[in-house]
């Protein structure tokens, strides 16, 4: 299907946009399945804060934007 919404800029920008969205959404199912005391929760949120770095870093945005 078509998506309702559509990212454009950069190969880097969207690229590091889409690796940040999914890292976002595996630590909320991580949190929501596990718990926030959990091994795997804490590694999904480094691996989050890591990937909204390099977000910020290539577009010079801040993590989230309005």
């Amino acid at each position: 299907s078509d998506p309702s919404f559509y990212v454009k800029g950069s190969r880097t920008d969207v690229t590091s946009f889409a690796r940040a969205l999914g890292r976002e959404k595996k630590y909320l199912d991580a949190l929501a399945k596990h718990g926030l005391d959990n091994p795997q929760t804490f590694n999904d949120k480094k691996k989050l804060d890591l990937a909204i770095k390099n977000f910020e870093g290539a577009t010079k945005l801040k993590w989230p934007f309005k």
